[in-house]
């Protein structure tokens, strides 16, 4: 399931088919109609276009289906429907994530590697090697693009192991970096919408059933820079923030390690009850070498 970026429209697959259904009227389209199975469904951030994987040809790979250019951006109204293949691999296409600025596809490589399509230029590059992640089966994994359409954030390992939060960037230059380091499973990440913290789920300190088999979920944010963690501490304190870059800044850069300086980076824990979360600490460490998982969570 995938819902429009502003929430007017329902996409599902139903059977191995994809259809969105309007939240206003109630009306539901058919946008696919063939004998393969379709999954891994999300919506452009314009709303205009929808990616899927399909295995029509003997393995997942990954079709768009758009709305034309002339007409309102709703796959409910009437007007065509252009579908188009857009990666074609040997192996497995999975996951397929449209950039903010619709400029580039993420995409989870034949289960092993995470790799971004730029669709203006045709090249593709490998943001996260092979050997970091395996996905068993399909919904396992996520990925998400931060806002400024630079960064990825994914869960990584597998889930007979443990699953990780990992910063990957979009070019490929940097080398990933594992944000949540927990050995238990972390998932469900996104970022904030100026793109400098990350937020997701974790089990690390939740209750467990006696065989282990499922426990509660905390939810952590990690900062990613000095600036947005000093800023988050002052509004927390009632105070206004001083100067901050402007959200359409691209030249800031991750402080944390495999950054070129170790600077410093936090983790806020928040407890989830019911419907409820309730900020319970946090702990800021002065360099990657204090960050001692036995004291992430500093009670308050």
């Amino acid at each position: 399931i995938a819902v429009s970026p502003d929430g007017s429209e329902v996409a599902t697959v139903a059977r191995g088919e994809v259809f969105v259904t309007s939240m206003d009227s109630g009306r539901t389209r058919r946008i696919t109609s063939t004998p393969a199975f379709e999954h891994d469904i999300s919506f452009s951030p314009d709303g205009r276009t929808l990616l899927y994987a399909s295995e029509r040809d003997g393995d997942s790979d990954i079709f768009e289906a758009s709305v034309a250019p002339d007409r309102p951006a709703s796959f409910t109204a009437a007007g065509p429907v252009v579908e188009k293949k857009v990666i074609n691999t040997e192996g497995d296409a999975l996951f397929p994530a449209l950039s903010p600025d619709n400029k580039r596809i993420a995409y989870l490589d034949n289960r092993q590697s995470i790799k971004v399509l730029d669709l203006t230029t045709g090249k593709t590059v490998t943001a996260l090697k092979k050997g970091q992640i395996y996905s068993y089966q399909d919904g396992d994994m996520t990925l998400k693009w931060s806002p400024d359409s630079r960064w990825i954030v994914a869960t990584t390992g597998s889930l007979v192991g443990d699953l990780d939060i990992t910063l990957l960037d979009a070019s490929g230059k940097a080398e990933p970096v594992n944000l949540s380091q927990s050995g238990y499973s972390d998932h469900a990440p996104i970022f904030t919408p100026d793109s400098k913290a990350v937020i997701w789920e974790t089990d690390r300190d939740g209750l467990r059933n006696a065989d282990s088999s499922g426990g509660q979920s905390d939810v952590y944010i990690v900062h990613l820079t000095q600036e947005a963690f000093d800023a988050f501490i002052q509004a927390r304190n009632g105070l206004k923030p001083g100067a901050q870059p402007a959200p359409t800044d691209n030249t800031w850069q991750p402080q944390v390690r495999g950054s070129p300086s170790l600077m410093q980076w936090s983790h806020e824990s928040c407890a989830r009850a019911g419907s409820h979360s309730k900020l319970i600490g946090f702990r800021f460490f002065e360099s990657w070498a204090d960050a001692d998982p036995a004291s992430w969570l500093k009670a308050e």
